[in-house]
């Protein structure tokens, strides 16, 4: 199973989608309505094809992602445009019924 793309919100209202095949995220400010593409560097497994179909917004700004299509979770930091794998059992991401 793949999972679809998600969205997230932080507090101004600009939007985060992820892309659920390749390790990026589209911002669309919530002013301008500008996009900006923020591909992201996957810790150790760059050769790796992940995408991130569950998204959620952290308090500190980070983002917290499960993969597409593994359900690995990764802690997703814009600044630095990097992820690392996070233990999911210390990842409190709410799953939807089919997984994702």
């Amino acid at each position: 199973m793949i999972c679809a793309p998600d969205i997230a919100f932080d507090a101004s209202g600009t939007a985060f989608i992820s892309h659920n095949v390749e390790p990026k995220l589209w911002q669309i400010d919530a002013r301008t309505f500008e996009i900006e593409e923020h591909v992201i560097r996957l810790g150790t497994r760059d050769q790796m094809e992940v995408g991130f179909g569950r998204l959620t917004l952290e308090p500190d700004g980070t983002f917290l992602g499960i993969a597409a299509v593994n359900g690995s979770s990764w802690r997703i930091d814009l600044a630095s445009r990097s992820a690392a794998e996070v233990d999911s059992k210390r990842v409190d991401l709410t799953l939807q019924p089919d997984g994702c």
